[in-house]
């Protein structure tokens, strides 16, 4: 499982979005840096709960001079349902089958002990609090969450492989780190 770092070439993959297949590159702002955050599936509440903080601060993103981009294991279906029901302010990728995931070198946990934290623990209870539901089970159930910061020729600035379902940086960070 290969894995990125810092400074390392972000592949230019072929990607699903609502409005069709397309290349990563053409995605990527040609003026901004652009985080893209790889978390599990649209069910998933520790990731609808991502999404909703991550829109909540989007003006911070884009004061930042950044844009976010997200990947899940969702069917193309699912997301554009989210994504009416939502209005994010940003685009989401579909993987269904987890291609981008394993040539990323985002792992799975070995079990769902293993994918749970503290931290998503904090995150799952917030979810709930906000009245988030869990919704159906797609894609990899153990999947890890990861991010990444590109610049717009896709050279990764940042990479951050998750250890647990609620292992992603926090909206503020990701403007930090486009803002750096």
């Amino acid at each position: 499982m290969n894995k990125y770092n810092l400074n390392d070439q972000m592949p230019n993959f072929s990607v699903l979005t609502g409005t069709g297949q397309t290349m990563l590159s053409s995605l990527v702002s040609r003026k901004r840096r652009t985080a893209l955050l790889l978390l599990r599936y649209a069910g998933c509440r520790i990731c609808q709960y991502d999404m909703l903080q991550i829109s909540n601060a989007y003006e911070d993103v884009l004061l930042s001079g950044g844009q976010v981009l997200i990947v899940l294991q969702s069917s193309l279906p699912s997301i554009q349902s989210l994504q009416e029901e939502h209005r994010y302010p940003f685009t989401i990728i579909s993987d269904e089958r987890g291609v981008l995931y394993r040539a990323l070198g985002v792992g799975s946990a070995l079990s769902a002990e293993e994918l749970s934290s503290p931290a998503g623990q904090d995150k799952l209870e917030r979810a709930v609090a906000c009245g988030i539901v869990h919704g159906a089970y797609e894609g990899n159930e153990l999947q890890l969450p990861a991010a990444f910061v590109l610049t717009p020729n896709l050279k990764i600035l940042f990479a951050h492989y998750g250890s647990s379902a609620g292992d992603t940086p926090s909206p503020l960070k990701l403007a930090a780190l486009m803002r750096a």
